[in-house]
């Protein structure tokens, strides 16, 4: 097993955008564990909708607008991670020759829990290039997201 690691962040979301996106470094393979979301500013019935999350890999071309995020050792006594990663980016990762490896729709008042069995567990190393998870509908009006991705490196 390698090191384990925690990603997390809070961004407002007002059309479609990145949540992460993470990139292995070199001669390392990164392993999603679970990827969390939930929301806190849409609580009533009238705002009630259904969002679009997928897990890709393969862009070769960053996206911008977001922001760093440290990918925090869920083993204090382990080491930093190698992979670096942002979040919120509002231009999303293009290039490349991507795959949808994972797509859903959630209930932003239920939130979305993805917890892969060992056997389909999302991986990327430096030449499948970088892992994002995508939104990939526009909210009706703005919704701040809260979002945990748990990573494996190797």
């Amino acid at each position: 097993m390698g090191r384990m690691y925690s990603l997390t962040t809070q961004i407002t979301a007002t059309t479609q955008l990145d949540i992460f996106e993470v990139i292995p470094s070199d001669d390392r393979i990164i392993v999603v564990h679970g990827l969390y979301i939930t929301q806190a500013s849409e609580t009533g019935d009238a705002q009630e909708e259904f969002l679009a999350i997928k897990l890709m890999r393969g862009h070769t071309s960053s996206g911008s607008g977001g922001s760093s995020v440290t990918p925090e050792r869920m083993n204090t006594n382990d080491s930093s991670s190698g992979f670096t990663a942002t979040s919120g980016n509002t231009t999303v990762a293009t290039g490349g020759s991507p795959v949808t490896l994972h797509q859903e729709a959630f209930n932003i008042r239920a939130g979305m829990q993805y917890i892969p069995t060992p056997e389909t567990r999302i991986t990327a190393n430096q030449s499948t290039s970088r892992l994002v998870a995508r939104l990939a509908s526009t909210p009706a009006d703005a919704i701040t997201l809260y979002a945990t991705m748990l990573v494996e490196e190797i």
